[in-house]
Formats: C-alpha cells, structure tokens, sequence
C-alpha cells in the first residue's frame, strides 16, 4: 500500500516491513547496467519499529548526510530476493557447526576473521552469506535466516575496507519476526514488482518474472525441508530419512509432517521436524525412525494441561544479553518459587518432573544421537527423551543433568505455538543450549548446597575438594568446576588449572565418581 513519500509499503513496520519506490534515474536509463536499467529507487527495512536502513553517510566532499534509506537500483535486491527466496526463508544450519556466535551475523563474522585466507573453511560460509546478506560482498551488513519458526535478523556496520562510509544509525542487534510475517511481506514486495507496468517494459524483467514463479508452491515441502534440516537445494541422508519415516506412519506421519504453508514459505514447523532440525547429520537410521516413533506416540488428545504448563514461560534466549546469566536467572526464580535457594543437599529433579508430571524415556539413539529431546506443548506429552548411548549420560550425575537441560527447554523455550520440540546437539542454536547448561547448573547446584559442600582448605582449593562437592551433589566435575567459577569461589585461573588436572586425572576420577554415585 502507499505511504509517505510515494513509498510503498509491504508489511508491518511493527513486526516486519518493506518499503519500495522507484524514481527516475538522476543519469538516464543509457548509463544504467542492463540488468537494472528502468529500476532506480529507493528501499527500506523496519523490524520491531526500527528502520534499520536509516544510516548516516559520508559523501565525497566529506560532509555527513544522515539517509532514511538505501537509494540504489532496486532490481538486485529484487532478483536477489526472488533467488535466494527458499533457502533465506527456510535455511538454519550454518555451513559448520558455529558454538561461538548466538547470530547469522555475528557467527559469518567470526569466521572471515579468523578463517579468511583458509578457502576451504571460508569459500562454504561464504555461499552461505550470499543466500543471507542483503549486503553480502561487503562483509556484514544486514543477514536474515530461519531459526525455528523465526526469521533472525542480525545487523551491523560492515566489515571491510570503505566501509565507514556508511555506518547505521541503529546499533548492531538481533532480532526476531514471525515467517508467516516476513514471507507476506516479501512475497507481496516482489508481486508488486511482477505487475509493475514500467518495470516489465525492460528485457530483465522475464529472467525475473521466471524466477519470482519458480518459488516453491504448497504441495512441495521436499525442498523447503532439505533447506532446513541440511542446508542444502537437494534432499540429503537427513531428510530422506524424515521423509521415509513419515511414510512409514501412513496418515499419522502426515499428521507429524504437515508444516504450515503460506506466501510460498513453510512457516510453522511440524514438531517432527523441529526436532529433526538440530540432528547429526551423521545420525543413524535406527535413532532417526526411533525419534519420528516416539515423537508419533507423544501426541496428547486430552484436553487437559499437564501441571508443568502453569510454570511455562516464553523467554526466547535470543532476547538475553548472555546466556549464562539468563540460565541462572531462570534456575534461581524456580528455586525461589520452591524455596529451596539456600537449601543444602542435592536437587531431586526426578520428584520434580513427578510432580509436574513430565514424562522421561532412556532410548538408544546411537553415540551420534542427541544429548537429550524435549517434547512438549499444544498436542503432545510433556516428555524428556534421555539418549542412554551418549558418554554424559552414562553415569547418573550426567543423566540428571540432561534432565535439568531438557526442562529448561521445556519451561522457557516454547515458540509462538507454545510447543516445544528441541534435540539438544552441537548443531543446535547456540544461545539456547548454553542458557540450557547454565540453569541445569544452577538448579542442580544452588547456592545454600554449594556453601554447604564446598569449604576448601586453602586459597586455590585442590581438585579432590571440588570432587568431593561434585560427588555430594550429583553433579560432573567439569559442571562443578565452571559453576564454582561462575559464582566467584574459584579465580579464573583455578577453572583453567582444575580442568587441566581434570583432563589428566579424568580416567580414575569418573571410575571413583561412578563407584560412589
């Protein structure tokens, strides 16, 4: 629709928008490129509010101009769109498995500032950033992606040579909209660009035409799903093996699969495939049809919330400055709401899921499986899956810990849906499986019971004195050592020395830890 300064707008700025005008070009259409020649405008971006394209630009003579928005041809962005449109829409897996960076933006950047001169670390991510960086040759920017049922947008100043010129009004940040709203507004940015009678007059305007209709339509989920479970245009062994297992169920795995499909984007995801998201890719076939099954018999037709619900509460992890504090947060409310903050004595989260009637199952699914699956929400059980193969859960310390893990996730990590359906691996979205670790710790370990098992005898405690605390708590040692850090009772130099020696003496510590547990 129009809006001010013959803009038109797509979207909500509230939530997600796009504004678009074409202008005559201030050199005539002889000057322009080919491939943009009659598409001289103007475009800007809201999120949440904000117009993340208002900048403030240095100009040749060297005087400041503060810009409202991007003017430049807009048939790039145009073809750009439409190109990239399945797997910017639908895309979550980073090229590797980034544990350092909670955002597209911040995780891209990360690596070409470490991995530039490697191409074969480099050369991956950076296809990737050509599919997400609306300004993707100038490293940075502004990077949209898929992460669950959002789209992330992460933005910032770029990083390159020059590229001060141009700095951003609005400080770098995250934020997250709703795929429903973006692929609307999106989809409606680009039909406005199909039946705009002065852009079709231009002979780019077929190739463009092609590719705003080869978009994927409501009976293809195939390609939209191989972007999301894989990275990747063609199915790979991830999805065939979701696809073959929902074939395996006949109605009921349509039921499981059946994703939500608008503007030519799959929007809400299915449970199954949410929790197929952040699998191994190497998992195996056995652990990935046991998954698919037991997510089938987690299906909830009662109409009656299970007592873990009247404790639920949204708090997306992407919102938080850092995880561990937020992970900390969440554990101390809980254990202010029981009382039991300044208790001595280990955590009984086993009388705790009782009591909130959180099912929990031990399922084999292979050393390349899952730490843990959380289910819950609209439609299914309230259930933790314990993955018996994994090495952390070989012993009871660490079994109680995914445990602890696995209801953060189903106390704070619901979507929009209020459902929850997460496997915890490395290919999971960082920030929520950090804030994960630090609220088990912190549930496991709270104050009054660390006070109470941990009084060392000298100023740098020996790592038998924090075994023991481990041992009387239930905990790792590992877990033990960094909580111990976090809440200031060791220096960061005693964390590093303790788990030194924790790595060295590890072998006959866990046989002494596993004897006593």
């Amino acid at each position: 629709m129009p809006n001010e300064g013959g803009f038109e707008r797509f979207g909500e700025p509230d939530r997600f928008a796009l504004d678009l005008r074409l202008l005559p070009d201030p050199d005539g259409d002889a000057a322009a490129p080919v491939a943009s020649v009659g598409s001289w405008g103007q475009w800007r971006l809201w999120v949440g509010g904000l117009n993340l394209t208002e900048h403030d630009l240095t100009l040749p003579s060297g005087q400041g101009e503060r810009q409202q928005y991007v003017t430049w041809y807009l048939a790039p962005l145009l073809r750009w769109l439409a190109t990239v449109w399945t797997p910017l829409l639908h895309e979550e897996r980073f090229p590797t498995a980034a544990r350092r960076a909670n955002d597209g933006r911040s995780a891209y950047l990360s690596i070409a500032a470490t991995q530039m001169d490697d191409a074969a670390v480099f050369a991956p991510w950076q296809d990737w950033a050509s599919r997400h960086d609306l300004r993707w040759a100038a490293e940075g920017g502004l990077l949209l992606r898929r992460v669950g049922d959002d789209i992330e947008v992460s933005w910032g100043d770029r990083w390159q040579p020059g590229g001060e010129a141009a700095e951003y009004v609005i400080e770098p940040g995250v934020a997250h909209c709703d795929v429903a709203d973006v692929a609307w507004a999106l989809d409606a940015a680009l039909l406005w660009a199909v039946n705009h009678a002065a852009l079709r007059a231009h002979a780019w305007h077929q190739v463009f035409r092609r590719r705003v209709a080869a978009r994927p339509q409501r009976s293809d989920s195939v390609t939209p799903l191989a972007w999301f479970l894989e990275g990747r245009s063609r199915p790979g062994r991830l999805t065939r093996l979701f696809r073959d297992g929902m074939q395996r169920f006949g109605a009921q795995g349509r039921r499981l699969l059946n994703p939500a499909f608008a503007s030519h984007a799959m929007t809400a995801l299915s449970p199954a495939a949410a929790m197929f998201g952040a699998l191994s890719p190497q998992v195996s076939e056995t652990a990935a049809m046991r998954l698919l099954s037991i997510a089938a018999a987690s299906r909830d037709t009662s109409n009656s919330d299970r007592a873990i619900e009247a404790h639920v509460r949204n708090s997306p992890a992407w919102r938080s400055g850092a995880a561990w504090e937020d992970g900390y947060r969440l554990a101390l409310d809980l254990l202010d709401e029981r009382a039991t903050t300044d208790t001595s004595g280990s955590v009984d989260v086993d009388a705790l899921l009782d009591e909130w009637q959180v099912e929990r199952r031990d399922e084999a699914l292979d050393t390349d499986g899952p730490l843990g699956v959380a289910l819950g929400g609209p439609g299914l059980v309230p259930t933790i899956i314990v993955n018996r193969d994994h090495a952390m859960n070989r012993h009871p310390h660490g079994k109680r810990f995914t445990l602890a893990h696995d209801l953060c996730h189903l106390l704070h990590d619901r979507d929009r849906a209020r459902r929850i359906a997460h496997s915890s691996t490395q290919w999971a979205p960082l920030a929520v499986e950090q804030r994960a670790n630090a609220f088990a710790a912190m549930l496991l370990m709270p104050p009054g019971a660390v006070r109470a098992a941990f009084r060392p005898r000298h100023k740098h405690p020996a790592l038998a004195e924090v075994a023991a605390m481990a041992r009387d708590l239930q905990v790792g040692l590992r877990a033990a050592i960094q909580h111990l850090a976090n809440l200031g009772y060791i220096t960061d130099d005693d964390r590093v020395r303790l788990l030194e020696e924790a790595v060295e003496t590890g072998g006959a510590l866990r046989q002494q830890h596993a004897a006593e547990a």
